[in-house]
């Protein structure tokens, strides 16, 4: 091999260095955009979360209003009206 050759095969290995970090590049900037993805997916879920457990301990404390409703009284009114 002589210099000539030697000076081909540097510079053939320059671009494919060049495209190397070119690509390099896109792939790091597609983890930046993915990984803001998945910090914004998390904090929904978070909130998503923290939404339906206040909504059962809203829905556990809440009275029930049904339970002191009596149908048997109303009912009996309506029976004897239509007799």
């Amino acid at each position: 091999m002589d210099r000539a050759q030697l000076d081909h095969i540097l510079a053939q290995l320059k671009k494919l260095n060049a495209v190397a970090v070119k690509v390099d590049n896109a792939e790091n900037k597609s983890k930046k955009v993915f990984h803001w993805i998945r910090i914004a997916l998390i904090v929904i879920g978070v909130i998503a979360i923290a939404a339906a457990i206040i909504y059962g301990v809203y829905k556990f404390m809440q009275p029930d209003y049904y339970e002191d409703y009596d149908d048997d009284v109303y009912d009996d009114d309506y029976e004897e009206e239509n007799v």
